[in-house]
């Protein structure tokens, strides 16, 4: 088709430059230039020539069109072949695409599943890694925790909370896998155990060595009381041991200040103070005080507050909180270790009361122990046992002192003194109520309340003032009408004088105001009596009142 087309192409030039005019100068050079013998006077011959000129070009122009396309049709032959082996190629390609994309999609779904795999034993190996380090116990921290030649210290209470961690992580695992949680709980049971024997007898050995031994307890000692405080008995029994030692050190550091005093501070032995009473049951009983807060400090020391809060507390007071019972407790504790002071204090004290004749000094010592009770209660409590102690010197003295004056009063009392001729009170009354003033005012001064200072002034008015008016009116009984009122009202009237300044004694003065009214009215009676017979006017009184009733009935 294209080699028509380009035929015609040929033919149309050929016929348009053989039908052209060749009297055109131009033609006719450009003519002769191709060819010297196209332009001549033979136009016949000239158009044979072109003819024959135009018939080999033409047929020279197809040859070079022939050999053109021949090259065209071999290239495209060529391209053909290389279009064939191309899609050949692209089909083995594809082919070898689809085998590749099965294997590459049956590795990846096999790389997938290794994949899952690799993290399920990755997990698995995390899972037992951390069941390793949470439910193991090394060797290391066993001979930490069960060798006796292994120090109580730091990496002790460390293995020890891990394996206590893992006991308290066991009930996890009893939830799904019981027989490997009771196997793990078994093991550490019988690790804690062994761990708390040789933590208890490292703390007898340390309580017995840091307090009999005058060392200062260190901070592992309490971290340790306060771990055995997880077993009551252990902790009990170590609790014992403390009071023990303490009870001996305190006992020696007593006779020591007795006998040989303080060289650090200076202070005197207390037993040079024997021939003051007085001061020598007040040096005790301050040194007693001193040691109560010096005690409670120690212990604060050796024992946490968190560990007693562990245990079960005696007499535990449901009305308060945690703290005051935790508190209360504690002082318990140092109740307890300040006993070893009682043998020797009593023994002091009692040789002292009983070693006094002088009731004076004795109520003395009554105030000052009432002071101290009343300070070692707030401190301790009602129902310490020191408190208790106190209580019994108190009444030893008190017993003391009244039979004192009980045996004061029944001298007086064989052999009472003369009333004087103007009646007034006798001078063992005064005295009396002269100490019974100071006394008085030494209980208002005290810091007690005011319903217990105004049991203190009952017994001291039934000891120390109604045994001496019992003996005024034994004297009296020798005394009779005027004289006999006017003594007592003398009596009475001091001892109203000696009690009205104090408040607490207000139930006895009652009674001497009541006594005293009956007294003066049985004196206006009898003076009135003598006025009337004196002045003769008694008769004239008589026959007036007769008279007058007369009148009344008529």
């Amino acid at each position: 088709m294209e080699l028509q087309a380009g035929s015609s192409m040929l033919s149309s030039k050929v016929g348009r430059i053989m039908s052209s005019q060749y009297t055109d100068q131009d033609m006719r050079v450009a003519l002769k230039e191709l060819d010297p013998d196209l332009v001549g006077d033979d136009l016949e011959a000239k158009r044979k020539l072109w003819r024959s000129f135009v018939g080999t070009l033409r047929i020279e122009s197809n040859r070079a069109l022939l050999e053109e396309f021949g090259k065209i049709a071999d290239q495209v032959q060529f391209v053909g072949q290389i279009v064939h082996q191309l899609q050949y190629s692209c089909q083995s390609m594809r082919r070898q695409l689809a085998l590749t994309s099965h294997d590459a999609n049956r590795i990846l779904r096999q790389a997938d599943i290794l994949k899952e795999r690799e993290e399920l034993v990755n997990t698995k190996i995390d899972i037992l890694s951390h069941f390793e380090q949470k439910f193991t116990v090394s060797e290391e921290q066993l001979l930490i925790l069960m060798s006796s030649s292994e120090p109580v210290d730091e990496k002790f209470f460390q293995a020890f909370a891990h394996v206590k961690k893992i006991h308290q992580d066991c009930q996890i695992l009893l939830v799904d896998e019981q027989r490997i949680g009771l196997e793990i709980m078994e093991q550490s049971t019988k690790y804690l155990d062994a761990a708390f024997q040789k933590l208890y007898h490292w703390v007898q050995r340390e309580l017995k060595s840091v307090f009999l031994g005058g060392h200062e307890a260190d901070k592992d000692l309490k971290r340790a009381i306060t771990t055995l405080s997880e077993r009551d008995l252990l902790f009990e029994n170590c609790l014992e041991t403390l009071s023990t030692s303490r009870q001996k050190i305190l006992q020696s550091t007593f006779l020591h200040a007795l006998l040989h005093g303080d060289p650090t501070t200076a202070t005197r032995p207390i037993e040079m103070t024997t021939h003051d009473p007085v001061r020598y049951i007040g040096d005790m009983l301050a040194w007693f005080h001193q040691s109560t807060a010096g005690e409670k400090e120690i212990l604060e020391s050796v024992i946490a507050l968190e560990a007693i809060e562990q245990i079960p507390l005696l007499e535990e007071d449901p009305s308060i909180s945690t703290k005051m019972n935790v508190q209360r407790y504690m002082l318990r504790l140092v109740d307890r270790n300040l006993m070893g002071l009682a043998k020797p204090f009593s023994s002091r004290f009692e040789h002292t009361v009983n070693t006094t004749f002088e009731p004076q000094t004795l109520f003395s010592i009554i105030t000052l122990v009432q002071f101290y009770n009343y300070t070692m209660t707030k401190t301790l409590g009602p129902g310490s046992i020191i408190v208790g102690l106190l209580n019994r010197y108190e009444e030893l003295a008190s017993q003391r002192y009244f039979s004192m004056i009980t045996h004061d009063v029944q001298i007086l009392g064989a052999n009472p003194p003369k009333i004087t001729a103007i009646l007034s009170p006798p001078n063992f009354l005064i005295d009396a109520l002269a100490t019974l003033r100071t006394n008085l005012q030494a209980i208002q001064r005290s810091p007690k309340l005011e319903e217990d200072q105004e049991k203190s002034a009952k017994r001291l008015l039934h000891g120390a003032l109604l045994p001496f008016l019992d003996v005024c009116s034994q004297m009296a009984q020798e005394l009779s009408g005027g004289s006999l009122a006017i003594y007592k009202l003398n009596c009475l009237q001091l001892t109203q004088d000696t009690l009205k300044d104090f408040k607490f004694t207000t139930f006895h003065l009652d009674q001497l105001i009541q006594e005293i009214q009956e007294h003066t009215d049985t004196l206006v009676e009898l003076e009135h009596k003598y006025l009337l017979e004196s002045s003769g006017l008694e008769p004239h009184l008589i026959a007036l009142e007769n008279k007058t009733s007369s009148a009344s009935i008529i």
